[in-house]
This record gives C-alpha cells, structure tokens and sequence, in this order.
C-alpha cells in the first residue's frame, strides 16, 4: 500500500528508542493522523488492513492509508494491567484470525490513550494509556530485524 507523505504530527522517539534497545531496526516516522480507538467490521481483515514487515496499516474511509496497533477490546483491569499492544502480525494475533474471533477480540488505534471494556465493572469503557508492547511483536520484530542486518 502506498502511503501518503506529510509531515508527521508526532514522531514516537519513545517508541523508536524501546523498539531499537530491544535489537529492532525501526526505519523513519510517516505521517500519522489519529485514529481513535474503534472496532472492525468482518470485512476489514480481507479489505482494509494490511500487516507488512513496517507493521500495521488501515486503509481508512477517506482512502489514506495509516498505521495502527492492535489491542484487545475487552479486559480485566482489577489488577492494573492493560492489555498489550499489537504492532505486527505476531501469533497472538495470527491466532485470532485462525480462528475467526479477530473482529470480535480487538481493536484498532494509534493513540496513546485508548478505549477498553472493563470486565471487572460491568464491561463499561474506560481510558487507559502506556500499553506495554506484546512480547511476541518484539520477537517478530528481532527477527526482521535480524534478516536486514
């Protein structure tokens, strides 16, 4: 998918700089614009999203093409952890999509501070920012990192 050339709004140095501590080589920032937590459709997965060696891209209804991390919907908060964030096609996710609970389970974004559904209290949504990054997506990431070196 060919992605459109702006300036970005935010650069993600943090992101960049834990991302290349792990052994990842990130290339440079494209333009981002924020997507807002939200669900997919069944017909996103065949239609709209598409994973690459980059990571996570969502062709979005005004025809551009962004990328998003992926996270799961609905979540026990009680105890403080967040969900992890997706950046790639880890197997986590390759799992869900296997077996066709990929619409159902996650949501897309590219926001620090995204919706959750607590399943500790009633499913309500709340805000919550600083996922940490699943291991599986920096295992990935190491191994493309790994084949470019």
């Amino acid at each position: 998918m060919n992605r459109k050339e702006e300036n970005p709004i935010y650069d993600f140095e943090r992101l960049k700089r834990f991302l290349e501590s792990r052994g990842c080589r990130v290339g440079d920032a494209i333009a981002y614009r924020p997507i807002e937590s939200g669900d997919f459709d069944p017909n996103d997965l065949r239609n709209n999203i598409e994973f690459t060696g980059e990571g996570i891209f969502l062709k979005t209804p005004e025809g551009d093409i962004q990328q998003i991390f992926l996270y799961k919907r609905d979540y026990h908060l009680k105890y403080g952890k967040p969900p992890r964030y997706h950046i790639c096609k880890c197997s986590t996710i390759q799992n869900f999509i296997d077996r066709g609970l990929f619409d159902k389970e996650y949501r897309r974004a590219n926001t620090e501070s995204v919706k959750v559904r607590n399943m500790d209290n009633g499913y309500r949504e709340v805000i919550v920012s600083n996922l940490p990054l699943c291991q599986n997506c920096v295992d990935v990431l190491k191994g493309y990192s790994n084949m470019s070196s």
